[in-house]
């Protein structure tokens, strides 16, 4: 047999290689073998979170409003990054204004807080990131970022995924840590879309959402997903007609996950696959339903009618308190003034389930506090509203006292650990659905996460100041 001359064979070869590639591209396409890259839909997890109790208080003596005149506090300056979310309430009253103020209860307690709306989340992790270089380089406080930030706590530990690993290159005292809450969501929080999703679950199927992938809100849509045997896509470039789809909102931003995603109906082409592998065909996604809070809620039904809310922060009442989470090292070194900042917004918190009037109060300052809507506006949400134009149950969140805390993180031995509970079980969900994403730096244990020693100097100051304590009740 004639031998082949060794540029035949080099053609032979890229011949073959070519078929190869052609072939295992082919298959790929059809589905024939798994196709790297691409992940598979996973059936969402059924939760069963524990009953939520709410601290009642009696005998409360009503305390003067905080002024609109900033204070002069000389303590470390204490930059938080925080959303519009009236599960802050407390928090916000506390200091009377995005700088503390007189007369308010954050000058009482010693601290000088400032407070600035950031409705990114990425913004939010980039401002801590900026806020701890600095305090490593030297600084007592940051002229620029965010020593702190308010953000829910069912979601606390896809937060610290992403957060300490880049904090540990400053030094293990630099990682964020959660010191306790000063509120929750209490519907305001929710999936919205379509009536037929709530009456007829199943037919999300094939559905797309958009919202903050791996926070609270999409917490919610997974939980409900669970709880009718739905499947989840988590590939933001595949969509799969099996499952409910998603759509990344915009700079992680709930907002823009209303204005700029869900009302002007904004598409993306995908590639359809099925069981983990591509079809080779394409579609075009739209999103169908939206995950959100107030004012997004408000924004999604009056801005694409037929919008109905599904299922809410209030029906899953234990899932979503709004908890302070922040750098270690400046939490240990303005120790005191933690504990008074707590303090304050505890004392809030009974000030406002006492007083309508301090609860209106508080609306004035949110509305100034984020510069949108009015003071009306804001209580109204708070409380929650039926909204005159569509029907729908909107809004809702209630604030956290010293008891709230306790009977929360289980410190009194009597009340199941929500907070472990919570951060658990939304911990083990984000990670079944992104396995790859946790696996170098996966959720920190919740021992690693939470530091209540902060709640127990607060509850001391507390104590010390004869503040009016509270009993718990169980929340239907």
């Amino acid at each position: 047999m004639a031998r082949l001359k060794p540029q035949a064979k080099i053609v032979l070869i890229m011949f073959v290689a070519g078929g190869v590639v052609f072939g295992l591209r082919s298959a790929m396409q059809h589905g024939w073998i798994p196709t790297p890259g691409i992940m598979q839909s996973v059936i969402a997890t059924r939760v069963e979170l524990p009953p939520q109790t709410e601290a009642q208080v009696a005998n409360v003596q009503a305390l003067p409003y905080p002024s609109t005149v900033t204070a002069n506090v000389s303590a470390t300056r204490m930059p938080f990054d925080i959303w519009e979310w009236n599960a802050m309430f407390a928090l916000l009253y506390a200091n009377g204004g995005r700088e503390t103020t007189k007369g308010s209860l954050m000058e009482k307690y010693g601290v000088n807080l400032a407070l600035h709306r950031e409705d990114s989340n990425s913004q939010m992790k980039a401002d801590l990131l900026a806020c701890a270089k600095q305090l490593h380089d030297g600084d007592k406080t940051c002229s620029s970022g965010a020593a702190a930030l308010v953000v829910m706590g069912d979601g606390g530990g896809q937060w610290l995924a992403d957060l300490n690993p880049q904090l540990r290159r400053l030094g293990p005292e630099y990682q964020a840590v959660i010191i306790g809450a000063v509120g929750r969501s209490n519907g305001e929080d929710a999936l919205l879309g379509p009536a037929e999703w709530k009456s007829s679950p199943q037919s999300m199927k094939g559905k797309t959402v958009v919202g903050v992938i791996r926070d609270g809100d999409w917490n919610i849509a997974l939980n409900y997903m669970g709880s009718n045997g739905l499947k989840n896509n988590p590939d933001l470039k595949t969509y799969d007609p099996d499952a409910v789809n998603w759509i990344s909102a915009p700079d992680e931003d709930y907002i823009k996950a209303v204005t700029e995603a869900y009302i002007p109906n904004r598409c993306e082409d995908r590639k359809v696959v099925k069981n983990g592998r591509p079809t080779g065909e394409t579609t075009r996604v739209c999103p169908d339903g939206v995950v959100t809070w107030t004012p997004g809620d408000e924004q999604a039904v009056h801005g694409r009618p037929g919008t109905t809310k599904i299922v809410s922060s209030h029906e899953y009442a234990s899932q979503m308190p709004a908890v302070v989470i922040g750098i270690k090292k400046f939490f240990n070194d303005n120790r005191e003034q933690v504990h008074g900042l707590l303090t304050a917004s505890f004392q809030a918190a009974d000030q406002l389930k006492a007083f309508d009037a301090a609860r209106r109060k508080a609306g004035d300052i949110s509305a100034k506090v984020y510069n949108d809507q009015n003071g009306l506006y804001w209580y109204s949400y708070y409380m929650g509203v039926r909204d005159s134009k569509t029907n729908q149950p909107l809004g809702g969140s209630a604030v956290f006292n010293l008891e709230d805390n306790v009977n929360y993180f289980g410190l009194d031995g009597k009340h199941n650990n929500n907070m472990r509970a919570s951060y658990e079980t939304f911990g083990r969900i984000a990670t079944q659905n992104y396995p790859q994403l946790f696996k170098d730096n996966p959720i920190p244990p919740y021992k690693d996460a939470v530091d209540t020693s902060f709640i127990f100097g607060a509850q001391a100051l507390m104590n010390s100041s004869g503040v009016q304590g509270a009993t718990a009740e169980t929340v239907d």
